[in-house]
Formats: C-alpha cells, sequence, structure tokens
C-alpha cells in the first residue's frame, strides 16, 4: 500500500488558507495517502485502526490529532461497518490549513513565524491531543465550523495558538521518520498493511 500523493484543493477553497470539510458515510477507507494540506482531525463517531508516517494504532471515537504537511495516513474502520449494517456510520469533521499561504499570511501582518513554522515541522509526526487541550481546541473547532467572515478568522487564531501551545499532546510518528517511500516499496506496503489490518486484534510477532 504505497502512499499516494492527493489533491484536496476544490473550487470552494480557492484563495483560502484554511476550509472544513464533514464526512458522514458508512465507513472510513481511503488510500494510504499524504497531502501539502494541514489537517486537524476530530473523530466524531467510528472506530478502527489509524497509520500515521510508521505509526499503527487502534483509534476510539472523539480522537482529535493534527498531521502536518506530507505525512503519509489513512483512517480504516474496524470490519463490522463494511458488512451493510445501516445502523453504523463513520463521521469526521475536518480542518485543512494550506501551511505556505498560513506563514505568507501571518507575515505580512508582522507576526513572529519562526514559532508556527517549528511548530509544523513538529506536526510532520502527527499529534494527539488529549486533556484540557483537547477540550479547548475541540471548542474551537466547532466555533470556525460554525461562523464566517471576520467572526471565523478570529475563531481559527485562537485555535492556532491554542494549538501551538498545547501542552498535553502526545507524538505518533518516530522522531527520525521521513516519508521516502519509493515505487519499489509499493507491492511490499501494500501486503504489510493488508496483513496488520487484518490481525490487528493478536500480537503479531517481529518474525511473523
Amino acid at each position: 500500500m504505497k502512499p499516494i500523493p492527493a489533491i484536496l484543493s476544490d473550487p470552494a477553497s480557492v484563495n483560502k488558507i484554511f476550509w472544513m470539510k464533514e464526512r458522514v458515510q458508512p465507513f472510513f477507507s481511503t488510500e494510504f495517502h499524504f497531502h501539502r494540506e494541514c489537517q486537524l482531525n476530530h473523530v466524531v463517531e467510528s472506530p478502527g485502526q489509524r497509520i500515521v508516517g510508521d505509526s499503527v494504532e487502534h483509534f476510539e471515537h472523539g480522537e482529535l490529532t493534527f498531521l502536518g504537511s506530507d505525512v503519509p495516513h489513512v483512517w480504516h474502520n474496524d470490519k463490522k461497518y463494511f458488512e451493510g449494517n445501516e445502523q453504523l456510520q463513520a463521521r469526521s469533521l475536518t480542518l485543512y490549513i494550506l501551511p505556505d499561504q498560513l506563514i505568507e499570511w501571518l507575515t505580512k501582518f508582522g507576526l513572529e513565524k519562526q514559532i508556527i513554522e517549528n511548530w509544523l515541522t513538529l506536526a510532520r509526526r502527527g499529534i494527539v491531543f488529549n486533556g484540557k487541550s483537547k477540550t479547548a481546541i475541540l471548542a474551537l473547532l466547532q466555533e470556525v465550523s460554525q461562523q464566517e467572515w471576520f467572526a471565523q478568522m478570529i475563531a481559527f487564531l485562537k485555535l492556532l495558538d491554542t494549538m501551538v501551545h498545547a501542552t498535553d499532546y502526545r507524538l505518533l510518528a518516530s522522531q527520525h521518520y521521513v516519508n521516502n517511500y519509493s515505487e519499489n516499496d509499493q507491492q511490499r506496503m501494500a501486503a504489510l498493511f493488508k496483513f496488520i489490518f487484518t490481525n490487528f486484534r493478536r500480537d503479531i510477532p517481529l518474525k511473523e
């Protein structure tokens, strides 16, 4: 499963620094992919397996993550979500941010860009928020999704400030992880991730 580059921008997001997308669907199951846009992702409903870089973990309802640019990732639901049960659904709310446009915009207003650049670099490992930081960020994410014009921009700036100064979080990918997939990795990685998704409920020995 080689991660593929994805183009997320759509006509509605042209000339914007950020935009929101809400998903309500039977299950999460996309290609293992990466894109230039950073994303703050709130899993409103549904559990499963999450891959971010070289991190493979279980996720649950309510998870809040932030991914920097070009981090390969996928959220894949538990098997029961693929069995046609109409009572089950996967829901998420995602804020996409164009990092280059964000830094350029901050610079125009004379704001210190080094702090945000350092934070965006850290986010290339993937960040999971928890505790009070998660509660505050979720509240502001909802505010951004509900406001318009200047009120939305103010909420967005508050959200950025809260994320940058958050203390309740952990990093996902290993310290020296780099997205360096090549064409030669495609079949090997496809087999690996298929095996992990199929067998994640048991301990998998390294040799196996």
